[in-house]
């Protein structure tokens, strides 16, 4: 299925990137698993078996303000189409079944190559910083860049 939805990791930021392809996969999905895959992929981490997150049915409803039993049917379409693959473990000295891992098989852009950017935005100790260089511009006179 193509789903027009990939993850990009950048350093240590992830994000989604969603194309127009989506449009098609979302409809067929359904809101409330399309909105399962996002949750999932950005609670992810890149591990050696590929794009897993550690999660359960339960804290993915919490997440996401639905029940626990819309979330596990929402992840058993997911598992359906292929996106999703669970991957269950038992406690080694408790027999009892560890949390769920999750392997999503979205595509995964690694970004390793550009320089980061900044999405910090701008703070008012920057504007008043800006404020107070002197202007090389004889033409204009500036009243509000006195340092009082």
């Amino acid at each position: 299925m193509n789903t027009g939805i990939r993850i990009v990791v950048d350093g240590a930021r992830v994000v989604l990137e969603v194309n127009m392809d989506s449009g098609a996969a979302r409809r067929d999905l359904g809101v409330v698993a399309w909105s399962v895959l996002e949750t999932l992929a950005l609670a992810g981490e890149d591990v050696a078996s590929g794009w897993v997150a550690t999660t359960n049915a339960r804290d993915l409803g919490r997440r996401l303000g639905i029940g626990k039993d819309r979330a596990a049917s929402a992840l058993a379409t997911l598992r359906r189409v292929g996106l999703v693959a669970q991957q269950t473990g038992r406690d080694a000295t408790t027999a009892r079944f560890a949390a769920s891992s999750y392997e999503i098989t979205l595509p995964i852009a690694r970004n390793t190559d550009r320089p980061q950017q900044s999405s910090a935005r701008p703070t008012a100790a920057d504007a008043r910083a800006k404020r107070s260089q002197p202007r090389h511009d004889d033409a204009t006179l500036d009243l509000f860049s006195s340092p009082w």
